[in-house]
């Protein structure tokens, strides 16, 4: 969230023209009612295509422009979206969904029970969403209202990865030599539709009048990329923009005194990791990466470059989650063992390597850069633009990465089986995992039993964690910021933030 093009975590929003208001607590200017809104986000999307996109912030920008069969709200409730509602088989095998026959995409076609269908196929099918959606087996059209769906296994999370993975397009969009770019004009079926994306500033949408919910109360939505997060919080507190999803953490507290903004801020399963290509000579070496994985001090990190507003983790699994560990840390920091490691693997003079990273972790890459030092490692930081870094990524284009992760559901098996997944579509941007790891992965999706299966994702972790093709470094801590006249906001439990729940008093 396949995941090829994921985390994350990291997790999720933009910026729009805006009526001459200058300070955080106006919400228009003469009296006039507001209907426009921009959001501040730290990076661009990726693709505007569902089908074509894992990472949590376009995710989120694309919850509004397309329509999923259910929706999660801000408690974690899932509730009815295209399907009015639906029943599960006592097996857990088959799950009926009954369609609304109102809803329309944004050129008016009616959404039917065959897009449907499509969708949740080709979203099986795609190598950035399948690793969530392809256990389903096969997909049925029963009546012009009525979807059946049926699972290769029993997985609970299906219904909470539909409130992501559902959401539905149209073949006739995708047909070759169509009039129709998805990635960069789409056509899609939510309550925003597409107006304009200048790649590198904002992406800019306008209510869709035909949503089968009614017309949004905002108008006008832009996304405005404010890489710098100084930047967006002088940008919110001047009124430039409405909403802050890129409220850094040297700005927390002056934000929680600040008139006219509202701060919000919740603990997050979003985590961030050094990633290292297992390809690359240096890297394909256990005891170089177990070295790199020592010498990372991860309370530095925070309080360097996140100003202590992080939790360190040696593990992928959350709390709350199943197969959690608090005391797991296969690899604890030790300068001296690294450099003993290195030594061991011939490289006691240590070597030269690079780091791709987007802008937004160019301070944490500093921080590793110094750390990596004390080992003899000479670290060249290459800023990536967010578009080529996933691509590169994908790939397996680099030497080493900072990337982010979070959990779309609260299960191990979507972060473990995106990340991990070797011979399958995935998110593996390490090129780590043999036939062993595979059946694991494989096992842990299928087990019904939960102490057998946290024992499944306890001996992954510590296979993963002590080979380090990955180094978990932080669990994030999610903050944003909105003009107080604005209503409607909440951190969302999976960082989608849902415009249309919004309206200015």
């Amino acid at each position: 969230m396949k995941m090829k093009k994921l985390i994350a975590v990291l997790m999720v929003a933009a910026l729009l023209f805006t009526t001459a208001s200058c300070g955080g607590g106006d919400n228009g200017g003469g009296g006039e009612a507001k209907d426009s809104l921009t959001i501040g986000i730290d990076a661009d999307a990726v693709a505007l295509d569902p089908l074509r996109i894992n990472d949590t912030l376009t995710m989120s920008i694309l919850s509004n422009v397309y329509e999923p069969l259910v929706r999660m709200t801000n408690d974690g409730e899932i509730v009815p979206a295209l399907a009015e509602e639906w029943k599960v088989s006592d097996d857990g095998l088959v799950y009926t969904f009954t369609i609304r026959t109102d809803a329309t995409f944004h050129n008016g076609d009616p959404i039917t029970a065959e897009d449907v269908k499509y969708s949740l196929e080709a979203a099986a099918e795609s190598s950035y969403t399948g690793p969530y959606m392809n256990f389903i087996d096969s997909v049925k059209v029963v009546d012009e209202k009525t979807v059946e769906v049926t699972l290769q296994y029993a997985y609970a999370p299906f219904l909470a990865l539909c409130t992501t993975y559902s959401q539905v397009v149209k073949e006739d969009f995708y047909k070759e030599g169509g009039e129709v770019d998805m990635s960069k004009s789409p056509i899609g079926s939510g309550p925003y539709k597409f107006k304009n994306w200048a790649q590198g500033d904002k992406i800019e949408f306008e209510a869709y009048d035909g949503y089968y919910k009614g017309e949004p109360s905002i108008k006008n939505l832009t996304y405005k990329i404010i890489p710098n997060s100084s930047t967006a919080t002088m940008a919110l507190e001047s009124g430039e923009i409405d909403l802050s999803l890129n409220v850094s953490e040297a700005d927390i507290k002056a934000l929680e005194e600040k008139d006219g903004i509202t701060l919000l801020q919740k603990p997050s399963t979003a985590f961030y990791f050094i990633g290292m290509n297992t390809n690359v000579k240096e890297l394909s070496d256990v005891r170089v990466r177990q070295a790199i994985a020592k010498c990372i001090n991860k309370q530095n990190m925070i309080d360097g470059a996140l100003n202590g507003y992080g939790t360190p983790t040696n593990t992928f699994i959350a709390e709350g989650v199943l197969g959690y560990d608090p005391d797991f840390n296969p690899l604890p920091y030790d300068v001296e063992e690294a450099k003993r490691l290195m030594k061991e693997a011939g490289y006691e003079n240590g070597f030269k390597i690079s780091m791709s990273i987007p802008e937004n972790r160019s301070t944490h890459a500093q921080i590793i850069k110094s750390d990596l030092a004390q080992i003899g490692i000479d670290l060249t930081i290459n800023i990536i633009e967010t578009g080529k870094f996933w691509d590169d990524l994908e790939n397996l284009d680099y030497e080493m990465m900072i990337m982010g992760w979070s959990y779309v559901v609260m299960d191990p098996d979507v972060g473990y089986y995106s990340l991990y997944k070797k011979d399958d579509m995935s998110g593996n941007y390490t090129g780590f995992g043999d036939a062993e790891t595979d059946k694991l992965l494989a096992d842990g999706r299928v087990e019904s039993d939960p102490d057998k299966r946290a024992a499944i994702y306890a001996e992954l972790e510590e296979i993963y964690q002590t080979a380090a093709p990955y180094v978990p470094l932080y669990w994030r801590v999610d903050a944003a910021a909105h003009n107080s006249n604005l209503t409607g906001v909440d951190i969302p439990p999976c960082g989608f933030y849902y415009v249309y729940d919004y309206a200015w008093k």
